[in-house]
């Protein structure tokens, strides 16, 4: 998926893509991420580095904060991945 770095396009959801299964750091998660899997979107506002001296911009370029089920079935676990694992929602007809 192409990177999105404006305010006024940026998702709320977005869906984990058949590239997952081409990346080898899946397998060492304590959760590793599954094809089709619904991920929420932090509010474009939040996205930030781990490193805070890297810009907004150039952050999003890359990669964007989401935020995943847990256990219970509530979106709680925090993580920072790569725009190209991703993709938008499909709608169903």
């Amino acid at each position: 998926m192409k990177a999105i770095t404006t305010k006024q396009n940026f998702p709320k959801f977005l869906m984990v893509s058949g590239e997952i299964k081409k990346k080898a750091y899946n397998k060492f998660l304590q959760k590793p991420f599954v094809e089709g899997e619904i991920v929420k979107i932090v509010p474009f506002d939040e996205q930030r580095s781990v490193n805070q001296s890297t810009d907004k911009v150039r952050f999003l370029t890359q990669y964007v904060n989401i935020i995943r089920k847990d256990n219970n079935g509530k979106f709680t676990i925090r993580y920072t991945a790569s725009w190209e694992i991703l993709e938008p929602l499909k709608k169903q007809q």
